[in-house]
């Protein structure tokens, strides 16, 4: 197997508070958003650290019509 990205240090990680779950899935999705036009082609990866986190996230990304698996 060989990296899909070599240039792996222009994507640094970003730790950020939001005052709740609904603004935190909103800045996500505008993020996952941006980098997805930035780099047509590419897939990108949402962590959380339960399913629930997601849901919220998951709302959000069908809202915008940001494709997603």
């Amino acid at each position: 197997s060989h990296p899909v990205r070599t240039d792996l240090d222009a994507m640094e990680p970003e730790a950020c508070r939001y005052p709740d779950p609904l603004q935190e899935a909103h800045a996500i999705a505008e993020r996952a958003n941006r980098i997805l036009q930035e780099n047509p082609g590419e897939t990108i990866a949402i962590l959380a650290r339960t399913r629930n986190q997601l849901a919220g996230i998951i709302r959000v990304l069908r809202d915008q019509d940001i494709p997603f698996q």
